[in-house]
């Protein structure tokens, strides 16, 4: 079970880090006129489909793997 979790929670937070830097513009921006709400519901977005298919995953390959293959 603990590898399970510790699987789960490096692919959640994986995609939503990768979803929230993969916004950003490539010339750079201002920290405080970043739209943040829209930004971070979006990578909390992602992070809850993948977080869902890692317990969706659980149950059907193998069960200490967040991943669908065996």
């Amino acid at each position: 079970m603990r590898r399970y979790l510790i699987d789960l929670g490096e692919r959640t937070l994986g995609a939503f880090a990768a979803a929230l830097v993969a916004q950003f513009p490539e010339n750079g921006f201002d920290v405080r006129t970043w739209p943040w709400s829209d930004s971070l519901s979006f990578a909390g977005s992602i992070a809850l489909v993948v977080l869902l298919g890692g317990v969706a995953a659980r149950y059907r390959g193998d069960r200490d793997s967040a991943g669908f293959t065996k």
